[in-house]
């Protein structure tokens, strides 16, 4: 079937077939959920090709820089270590070599700094500003002057932008107050969610949590543990699951289950399995710009506990709770709260609810409206709600 409506996808991974590790998924995502409701997109990935990286690398190495900042960006922290001179220049000749097509296009993390002819809307979760006043994206490394020029980038970016896309109100704040971006261009649109666990039969009377760790410094994986100890000692029954890029765990109740890769079946079903049978999402990360993971665990029927750090209070909504991160005794503390059945059942609830605002087909129907463009179902998007 020909579709009258194209748009071009501009994304930080290598250029071919999206996978799962670009980007979170989310470039991905947003392909399927544009194509489902006709709309054809070109999708575009202006990581450079080996060679190149191995020359600029040399180049750095030369300058007395870091080479590994040009490693391939499979997550948000080494998308951050990205340096605002040699390698994102090279990201810059990368998209315009690529990205000719007259129509327009949704640029995906606004590192590339290309204001490319066509129309376009931005898509963020975190602006190089928030990253480097959190310190817990990776621009510890980078020299001053590099974010200097990269936050220019951004910002000559969000100028040409038709509209700015933020997942959060969190980074939608940020594109306003340091950036300068008129509120009328900023549309908070949201993240989807990566798995579909439908809420399920559950014994809510033996409090089970569940702790996803990719990165472990930042998820807080050490004080999340040792809030569990201490929650462990008032209700011995009390389990945690622990899933990816864990250490090694040997505490009473801790059941560890590594890394578990969405595109592999067996273990997407293993995950899916553990949303459907633990009772609270535990994730306090020291920074979170939005957290999949909670829409995701809303999906599944049961309440999170988040961060006060970042967006993550628009992904739990009234549906968890949300403490400081550097407090164990905060997260103790909402842990012992959510234990209740009552509480945990009615949170679950209204996460479950909350969950049909964050799904692919609403984002993509929004950044579509962000675009100007009707979608040729005819339907629109859910408003979204802060």
């Amino acid at each position: 079937m020909v579709t009258a409506v194209r748009v071009g996808l501009l994304h930080p991974g290598a250029h071919g077939a999206l996978d799962d590790e670009v980007w979170s998924g989310i470039p991905l995502q947003l392909q399927r959920a544009l194509e489902s409701i006709g709309v054809s997109v070109t999708c575009v990935g202006v990581r450079p090709p080996r060679l190149l990286r191995r020359v600029v690398g040399g180049f750095q190495r030369v300058r007395g820089r870091d080479s590994r900042l040009l490693n391939d960006a499979r997550d948000l922290t080494a998308e951050m270590q990205l340096t605002a001179g040699a390698a994102v220049k090279v990201r810059q000749v990368a998209a315009l070599a690529s990205a000719r097509q007259r129509h327009p296009w949704i640029v995906m993390g606004s590192s590339f700094g290309v204001p490319l002819g066509s129309d376009l809307v931005t898509y963020d979760d975190i602006t190089v500003a928030q990253a480097a006043e959190s310190g817990d994206f990776g621009l510890r490394v980078l020299p001053g002057r590099d974010i200097v020029l990269w936050k220019r980038n951004q910002a000559r970016l969000y100028t040409k932008a038709t509209s700015c896309c933020t997942a959060s109100t969190w980074a939608a704040r940020s594109l306003i107050d340091a950036y300068r971006v008129p509120a009328r261009k900023v549309r908070v649109i949201g993240f989807g969610a990566n798995v579909e666990a439908q809420p399920a039969d559950r014994d809510w009377s033996n409090p089970s949590f569940l702790l996803i760790g990719t990165d472990w410094h930042r998820k807080n994986g050490d004080r999340v543990i040792r809030a569990f100890t201490k929650l462990r000692e008032e209700m011995p029954a009390a389990q945690l699951h622990v899933v990816g890029n864990h250490p090694r765990i040997d505490v009473s109740g801790v059941m560890g289950h590594g890394y578990l890769r969405r595109g592999v079946p067996g273990e997407r079903a293993r995950f899916e399995a553990l949303l459907r049978n633990t009772t609270c999402l535990v994730m306090p990360s020291l920074a979170e710009p939005f957290g999949i993971a909670y829409v995701d665990a809303g999906r599944a029927g049961i309440p999170s506990i988040g961060t006060t750090i970042g967006g993550a209070a628009d992904a739990i909504g009234p549906g968890g709770l949300t403490v400081d991160p550097y407090s164990v005794t905060e997260i103790c503390q909402a842990m012992r709260q959510v234990a209740v059945p009552e509480v945990a059942m009615s949170l679950g609830r209204k996460a479950f609810t909350r969950s049909a605002f964050f799904t692919w087909d609403q984002v993509a129907r929004r950044v579509l409206h962000a675009l100007r463009i009707e979608p040729p179902d005819g339907r629109a998007a859910m408003q979204f709600l802060p």
